[in-house]
């Protein structure tokens, strides 16, 4: 159908264009033509269609080097993505391409991370989800031996329409924000004097015509006609009314259509003549993606926008791994605390690269509880401030089985206090605490687990003048005996921007041995508080969501006997 669209723009097209070469004889006497005009008089008498801009191989270029200069190339670099996803029939590529498009485009703090809705990017993300465990359960019977290679490849499914609501979302910025910016910018005008240039012509007509056609031509005493005729016979042109009436139900569909046409010419991909062994090239996509090794270990779930059971099936592992000296080198270690850092590099996505996690660790005298309430206390409170500028509590998301929220979250913003000559920068984190290891005969969870990881909200959209960064925290304190508590610390953050990964590296090993030490001055400040003068804050909705998980999992227990 999207076919069908395009070929019937492209008919009407050489329709309009039939019709003036007809009538130009005759309304030579009367029409200023075009061609006495220079570009900059005739650009204005244009009207441009972003279909024929996406059909000329040149103008696209001109139009992703001008997104590109302005600093929003992601946009085109995901339409054009979405456009070779759609048009690989192998269910087995689309699924690598999905993946791809997912790390660079829809993941958190991805390269090319997306301004879209929550909605949106949640449904995406849910989907990808169901997708992902769906082809891992098939992968796994294959490997178990229940069903050969060739019956695995034509089980792994990925359904075309994955992106198709970003897309659309996608397409009106470009046509309605970007597209009428860059018809009217220096880098067009420039565009199409090169074009003149290779057409050895001094007429912009000859290269304007290509992209669109004229909005009115300007006569002596019968411009009521030719207006009406360049309406009725122009689709280009069209008038406003069917315009509007129309660009609600097609607008995108005209771009799939056209940029479809297009990497007919221009894609690296080979196809036969069923599409059954379509073979992508990824570089043609046009994403630059960083490789992680084969020895790099994924830190969070980034199919969630929040905080859920697989990101705490995470932090157990690594738990159980401290004790590994081939996974773990220790940076500082005293009696009751030690400081390692992580042999391996951990990732949030592929398409960002990775780096250490640092981990505190310590066994020390007294109750877990409230250890853990020096973690929502006071001096916490002001010591994040030092490093925080402003917090802002963005959203309560409740547990919810039915879409996936394993735990209640709370979603912050913070604008981090970047001294020169660093640029701005902020971060939006999903946070939540989780109790575990029930004790009946205390009534009470015998682990705590506060997990931050980055997020997303509508309310927080990525600015182009402030870098966004990443942040991971994990902090673990649990009961080993009526005295005695054990705690961790998992620390991951990137800076971003133009920071290299190896200072950025060092930096985390020095901050995490600073941080170790004022932790324990804190605990020991806030113990040597009397129990009623010590205070215990929300931490932007962190003490909320603890006691909602409390009472759900509470509830949980209680109907399972």
């Amino acid at each position: 159908m999207l076919q069908r669209h395009f070929d019937r723009w492209h008919h009407q097209r050489q329709s309009s264009q039939s019709h003036q070469h007809e009538s130009s004889s005759t309304n030579s006497n009367n029409n200023l033509s075009p061609s006495n005009l220079s570009l900059e008089e005739s650009i204005p008498m244009y009207k441009f269609r972003i279909e024929a801009i996406f059909d000329h191989e040149s103008a696209r270029e001109a139009f992703r080097l001008y997104l590109q200069q302005s600093l929003n190339e992601e946009p085109f670099l995901f339409y054009e993505a979405v456009e070779k996803y759609q048009k690989t029939r192998l269910d087995k590529n689309r699924a690598n391409m999905a993946n791809e498009i997912m790390s660079s485009f829809i993941n958190v703090n991805s390269k090319y991370e997306l301004n879209l809705s929550m909605t949106i990017r949640n449904e995406i993300m849910k989907n990808w989800k169901q997708i992902s465990e769906q082809n891992e359960l098939k992968i796994m019977s294959q490997s178990s031996g229940k069903m050969n290679n060739g019956a695995m490849d034509d089980l792994i499914s990925c359904p075309v329409d994955l992106f198709s609501k970003a897309q659309d979302v996608i397409f009106t910025e470009l046509k309605d924000d970007n597209f009428p910016r860059f018809v009217n910018s220096e880098n067009f005008k420039k565009f199409v004097k090169k074009e003149m240039k290779k057409l050895k012509c001094n007429d912009p007509k000859q290269v304007l015509d290509q992209l669109g056609s004229m909005k009115v031509v300007v006569t002596s005493g019968s411009s009521s006609s030719n207006l009406s005729n360049n309406n009725n016979n122009n689709p280009i042109g069209q008038s406003n009314e069917q315009e509007r009436s129309s660009s609600s139900s097609s607008s995108s569909h005209s771009l799939h259509a056209s940029s479809s046409n297009l990497s007919d010419r221009s894609s690296t991909s080979s196809s036969s003549d069923d599409g059954d062994n379509v073979e992508i090239d990824m570089g043609a996509v046009e994403i630059k993606l960083k490789e992680t090794k084969i020895t790099d270990r994924p830190l969070i779930d980034n199919t969630s926008l929040y905080v859920n059971s697989k990101d705490y099936a995470i932090v157990k592992e690594l738990i159980t791994s401290i004790s590994d000296s081939s996974r773990w080198k220790t940076i500082e270690e005293k009696i009751g605390m030690k400081t390692l850092h992580s042999s391996n590099n951990y990732y949030l996505n592929r398409t960002d690269g990775a780096l250490p996690l640092v981990c505190c660790s310590g066994l020390v005298s007294g109750k877990h509880m409230e250890f853990f309430d020096c973690f929502l206390s006071k001096s916490m409170e002001e010591m994040v401030s030092k490093v925080c500028k402003r917090r802002l509590q963005l959203d309560h998301i409740k547990h919810d089985s039915e879409n996936n929220i394993d735990y209640s979250n709370t979603v912050v913003y913070m604008e981090i206090d970047s001294h020169f000559p660093f640029s701005k920068r902020e971060a939006v984190v999903a946070r939540t605490i989780i109790p575990d290891m029930y004790n009946k005969e205390t009534d009470s969870f015998d682990r705590l687990v506060f997990i931050q990881k980055p997020s997303a909200h509508e309310e927080a959209v990525v600015m182009k003048d402030t870098i966004r960064i990443s942040i991971y925290t994990a902090f673990v304190v649990e009961r080993k005996t009526n005295d005695t508590l054990k705690y961790y610390t998992f620390d991951w953050l990137d800076l971003k921007g133009k920071v290299p990964k190896k200072l950025q590296a060092e930096f985390a090993k020095i901050g995490a041995t600073i941080m170790h030490k004022m932790l324990h001055k804190m605990v020991k400040k806030e113990n040597a508080k009397d129990k009623e003068s010590r205070v215990v804050v929300s931490a932007e909705g962190s003490l909320e969501v603890m006691n909602e998980n409390m009472k759900f999992l509470k509830e949980k227990l209680n109907s399972k006997e």
